[in-house]
């Protein structure tokens, strides 16, 4: 059996997207430190990792309230008792409206927040490492669910 019929269809295509935007970009904004030709400015560097930070942050609010069953649970075609990190069935984005929306949203509320605070260093460089936990714990996540599929 392949690992694509093991897994729902669309949740590994989402994860994959949120996951490839929150490293590439956070990845691309600490490297642009060390490198001549590719350099990031200090306030869109900050602005990157605040947006990866409240990106993760909203999706795992919409975890949490997908495993209170307040937001409806993405189909799944066999059962897992991590079957709550499946978010949302509604018509928003063609039933993936919570990915995007968590995407959406960080990068409108962290943006702006990462502009304003940008130019500090200590708070540039600890928003940096937040940002790589935080890519992290997504991709924490992605493989819970998918190495307990029975």
């Amino acid at each position: 059996m392949t690992i694509k019929e093991w897994l729902t269809p669309d949740f590994f295509a989402l994860n994959v997207i949120l996951v490839a935007l929150l490293m590439n970009l956070t990845i691309f904004g600490i490297v642009s430190n060390f490198t001549e030709d590719l350099k990031i400015g200090e306030k869109f560097q900050a602005a990157i990792y605040a947006s990866t930070i409240f990106m993760t942050a909203i999706y795992l609010v919409m975890v949490l309230l997908g495993f209170w069953d307040i937001i409806p649970r993405f189909p799944y075609l066999y059962d897992n008792k991590y079957n709550f990190l499946l978010l949302g069935t509604g018509p928003v984005f063609g039933g993936k409206g919570p990915i995007f929306i968590a995407i959406i949203l960080g990068i409108l509320t962290g943006a702006p927040a990462g502009f304003l605070l940008g130019e500090r260093k200590t708070l540039r460089i600890s928003s940096a490492v937040g940002a790589m936990v935080s890519v992290l714990i997504i991709v924490a996540l992605t493989l819970l669910w998918i190495t307990n599929q029975t």
